[in-house]
């Protein structure tokens, strides 16, 4: 049984579906300086402590307001706490919810768990995704266990509130998660399977058209919620690689049908978007319901700060564009040059009207509000 995770609000106003003109929000916002479009700091939850801060390829999962990291380290690193930060709080804190494993607990390039049951440390890019369906934090598949840097081959579903864990079938080789349907609880993966949170298994995921062997499903993968679709556009794999310089974007509807390859409509910022990212690394990505567009963020190099703004021109043409940052912005970190890269560190939080952004791993998260 799944423990309800608390979505009770401490300020003076409830949080409902987005917060309106009128509602409070979290002291923090106001303390922080929030307003439209303006990058702030959020205060309380720099670096995060042991586990909670990203190590090498790590993304977050997000429900319910709240930032989780699940196992965040992996390779030479054998951190493998489970930890989440509530943003509806009015001073956010990151909390253990599973601590750390002693190192005699962990056991050398596991399959899926230490020897004390706990979860194995992987890179976890787009690999942990939160199901409001079945209010779970679900890990499908990894890489980078410690201390060879292996594939994680399994599934494990997370209470949010306890940590608890269960397990769940896997499909090896293409399994691996980049993006949560959330109106149907349905996690697609980089080898266009999905994976049903309900029936805790794989369903037949019904598509046709460009499919993922000339027009790769990795990272950065998106779900539309106004438009109930499923958005891609990566270099490549995301990442260094012999098809890294390759620009792949496509898009397919979410209850399945025809996948297509989707262009950059011609324009200055796309001139300067294809120059920009011929060297960017597992970039992140978001979508914006309020304003139905996504933000796209790699910030290495000479992109950094750069942050852009996706949208659909028509049904298989997208328009990119700088996002214009508001007076008093915070300038974002850099994303290190490593190769590691932003991954899942981009996410919108609904409730808040507005997404968070963590581009340096170890370092600040930004929210930049976009709606009132």
């Amino acid at each position: 049984m799944v423990t309800p995770i608390d979505v009770s609000y401490s300020g003076p106003k409830p949080i409902k579906g987005g917060r309106a003109a009128s509602v409070v929000g979290p002291a923090w916002l106001a303390a922080a300086g929030a307003a439209l479009n303006k990058a702030v700091v959020i205060p309380g939850i720099d670096g995060g402590g042991v586990g909670a801060r990203m190590l090498d390829w790590g993304g977050i999962a997000v429900l319910a307001g709240r930032i989780f990291t699940v196992a965040q380290s992996g390779h030479g690193n054998y951190e493998n706490p489970f930890n989440r930060a509530n943003l509806l709080a009015d001073s956010p804190v990151w909390e253990t919810v599973t601590p750390m494993s002693q190192f005699s607990a962990i056991t050398p390039d596991a399959l899926q768990h230490n020897s004390d049951g706990s979860l194995v440390a992987v890179h976890t890019y787009d690999y942990v995704q939160g199901d409001p369906i079945t209010n779970r934090i679900i890990r499908l598949g990894g890489f980078g266990t410690y201390p060879h840097g292996n594939g994680l081959e399994a599934s494990d579903i997370i209470d949010p509130m306890n940590g608890a864990l269960s397990t769940a079938p896997f499909i090896s080789g293409i399994g691996y998660a980049n993006c949560i349907d959330t109106l149907r609880g349905r996690i697609w993966t980089n080898g266009l399977r999905c994976f049903d949170t309900t029936l805790n298994d794989y369903i037949a995921p019904n598509l046709t058209g460009v499919l993922e062997n000339s027009i790769p499903a990795r990272y950065p993968q998106v779900y539309d919620s106004v438009h109930d679709r499923i958005f891609s556009l990566m270099w490549g794999d995301g990442g260094p690689s012999g098809i890294s310089n390759v620009l792949n974007a496509a898009v397919f509807p979410a209850a399945g049908g025809v996948r297509q390859a989707v262009t950059v409509d011609a324009s200055a910022a796309r001139t300067q978007f294809l120059a920009e990212y011929v060297n960017g690394d597992q970039a992140g990505m978001t979508y914006d319901r309020f304003n139905d567009c996504f933000y796209w963020y790699a910030g290495q190099r000479t992109s950094r700060g750069n942050l852009w703004v996706i949208r659909f021109t028509s049904a298989t043409t997208v328009s990119v564009s700088l996002f214009a940052f508001a007076a008093g912005s915070i300038p974002l970190d850099a994303t290190p040059d490593s190769g590691a890269g932003i991954n899942g560190r981009v996410k919108m939080i609904d409730e808040l009207k507005g997404f968070i952004i963590n581009p340096s791993g170890d370092g600040r998260w930004f929210y930049i509000e976009t709606a009132v």
